[in-house]
């Protein structure tokens, strides 16, 4: 099973400087079970928000977005369950203060490492961590 965090998300279902690479990636993977949680689905529309703040999307295609996303997760992707444990682990990984890991990205490696599954990132801070931290992370080459 592969974890999907959002950045890979983001680069899936918007125009951006890795979507080709992502787009490929997904499609020598289709055969995998791929996985994401609650709080992927949280971080994808904060990730559409400040892309409309910003004024990189308008809120049309942020609606657009969001609706093909959630039909696309809903039809394909397997949705873990986030639980007490994962937020505790994540606090725990959140103590590492050089490894740069911010609550939201500690949050998916919790339940990455919690689920026995492996990640798959653009997040070279959340990467880098996950390595540490001993899970397996994969690379879109």
């Amino acid at each position: 099973m592969i974890y999907l965090d959002t950045s890979v998300l983001v680069s899936a279902f918007l125009p951006e400087t890795a979507s080709d690479r992502v787009h490929a990636w997904l499609e020598r993977h289709s055969d995998e079970i791929l996985a994401i949680s609650d709080w992927t689905r949280t971080e994808f529309a904060s990730a559409l928000a400040l892309k409309v703040r910003r004024q990189e999307l308008n809120h049309v295609q942020a609606a657009q977005a969001q609706a093909l996303f959630i039909e696309s997760a809903d039809a394909s992707l397997v949705q873990l369950e986030i639980s007490r444990t994962d937020f505790r682990l994540a606090a725990q990984l959140c103590t590492h203060a050089d490894s740069g890991l911010r609550a939201g990205d500690a949050l998916h490696l919790a339940v990455t490492l919690q689920h026995g599954a492996q990640l798959l990132t653009l997040d070279q801070t959340l990467h880098a961590a996950a390595q540490q931290a001993g899970a397996s992370v994969l690379d879109l080459a």
